[in-house]
């Protein structure tokens, strides 16, 4: 592969990654843990964050903190789980057998 070919190839590759990233947003993951929801986009964006009445009105400031932790950390590693694949399914495309060195 010569240089032209090398950089038309990365041209691709970061046109990919953009729309990619782009697409991301467009994909919404749900979390609920112990009285809360987090609704957080694949591009690890939140997009809404609901707490529970009965976790609200509790009173225990360290149950509400816990609860949004706990969700939070659930909705990320979806979300990454999400944008994992799609890097590894775009990069396949772009250059086969890259996904075998991804995982």
């Amino acid at each position: 592969m010569d240089f032209t070919q090398m950089f038309s190839k990365l041209g691709e590759m970061k046109e990919k990654v953009e729309q990619s990233r782009a697409n991301l947003e467009n994909i919404q993951v749900r979390a609920a843990m112990q009285g809360v929801t987090i609704i957080m986009t694949a591009g690890k964006n939140i997009v809404d964050i609901e707490i529970s009445d009965e976790l609200f009105n509790s009173g225990d400031k360290d149950a509400v903190i816990d609860a949004l932790m706990a969700a939070l950390k659930q909705a990320n590693e979806k979300a990454s789980d999400i944008a994992e694949k799609d890097m590894r399914d775009m990069g396949e495309g772009l250059l086969p057998g890259l996904s075998d060195l991804l995982r």
